[in-house]
């Protein structure tokens, strides 16, 4: 990606959320559509903890009462660099429990914080459905 303005930085970030927004919410019009799947949910939001401010989303699918599976990423910063983690989670009554775990990405400057968002959403949306063990699927389904 080539750098751009400063000034710019502000837009192009409003801009990366709402296109991560929307993609959230495509997918999950698009697994609701899936046998078993009784709701979809999804967040983009900051919030304010004790060891500071973190951009957190997620797209939820719940299957039946008490069973679903979760995408999400959350992104924190400090005056050195953004740091994205990301996971794809099983949930049941019994809690939750980590599926898969992509990499840390940690990165300094803002184009590049821009790009592995980017990259890190689309990585972690592209994993398959039956890697939560949550079914059944219909054969060949994945996100």
């Amino acid at each position: 990606m080539t750098s751009i303005n400063p000034d710019q930085e502000p837009k192009l970030l409003l801009e990366v959320l709402a296109e991560i927004k929307r993609v959230l919410q495509d997918r999950a019009i698009q697994l609701k559509r899936l046998p078993n799947v009784t709701g979809t949910h999804t967040s983009l939001e900051a919030i304010s903890y004790r060891t500071g401010p973190v951009l957190e989303g997620y797209l939820d699918v719940i299957f039946g009462r008490d069973d679903g599976i979760c995408w999400s990423f959350d992104v924190r910063w400090d005056r050195e660099s953004w740091t994205i983690e990301a996971t794809l989670d099983r949930k049941s009554l019994t809690g939750q429990k980590t599926v898969r775990e992509l990499p840390v990405k940690t990165v300094a400057g803002f184009n590049d914080f821009v790009e592995a968002l980017r990259e890190v959403v689309r990585e972690l949306l592209a994993l398959d459905i039956s890697e939560a063990g949550v079914g059944p699927w219909s054969a060949g389904v994945s996100v």
